[in-house]
């Protein structure tokens, strides 16, 4: 660890949760807009489980199955957003992380059974990247099965995301779920792996949880999630 000081702990507003994509409600709900009054960064889908969005320093970007990049507009909704006011508490400067040592950086955390908000910033030997196409119907393991993969080498980017504790899975996922976007912001979607070069990564421990469900939706209350 290079620095570690006390500050205030990372919030997270999250609409839709990892189960209720799991359980085929694709339809948006709440705006653009609206969710990014919540914090500066953040992870989420398109209406229809459309591509993957990642949300860096407020502003909301779209990376869709054809490898392409642009800003969300602010009337355009989403099933699913995970927005996160990110105050860190620690910063490590790491090199030759993967996903997998990434895993292993969490045991250093000061405790597993909380959730953790996500920035790692830097150079990047190899990046590969998944986004979901536009309009599905399909189960959604089915989509996950079919959506294209894409990888860039040798990149400048950042990954932003949550990392959480099985026991909060149904809502946000096991582990990390990680989202990339580069810096000339035309490379962009679900992190599925990666090999860093030197990057810098921020921790924010999570002290605040807001979950919000589509309550007023009537195609979402005629839901049966199994």
């Amino acid at each position: 660890m290079v620095k570690s000081f006390i500050n205030k702990m990372s919030a997270i507003f999250q609409h839709g949760s990892f189960n209720t994509l799991y359980g085929g409600f694709y339809e948006g709900t709440i705006t653009a807009g609206e969710a990014l009054k919540y914090g500066q960064i953040g992870i989420g889908t398109l209406d229809g489980a459309d591509g993957e969005v990642i949300i860096l320093d407020g502003t909301a970007y779209h990376g869709n199955s054809e490898n392409q990049v642009r800003i969300v507009k602010p009337d355009e909704t989403l099933p699913y957003v995970a927005v996160i006011d990110h105050q860190p508490f620690a910063t490590y400067k790491v090199n030759g992380l993967t996903m997998q040592t990434l895993h292993d950086l969490t045991e250093k955390f000061p405790t597993r059974n909380t959730a953790y908000s996500l920035k790692m910033t830097g150079h990047f030997e190899s990046v590969e990247i998944s986004s979901k196409p536009a309009k599905n119907t399909k189960n959604y393991l089915e989509i996950l099965a079919e959506q294209p993969h894409f990888t860039e080498k040798n990149i400048s980017g950042t990954i932003v995301g949550i990392w959480s504790p099985k026991f909060l899975e149904d809502l946000y996922g096991d582990g990390a779920h990680l989202h990339f976007l580069s810096d000339d912001k035309t490379f962009g979607g679900h992190l599925t792996e990666f090999l860093s070069g030197q990057i810098t990564i921020e921790v924010g421990q999570v002290g605040e949880m807001k979950q919000e469900f589509p309550q007023e939706n009537e195609n979402f209350k005629a839901m049966r999630f199994e």
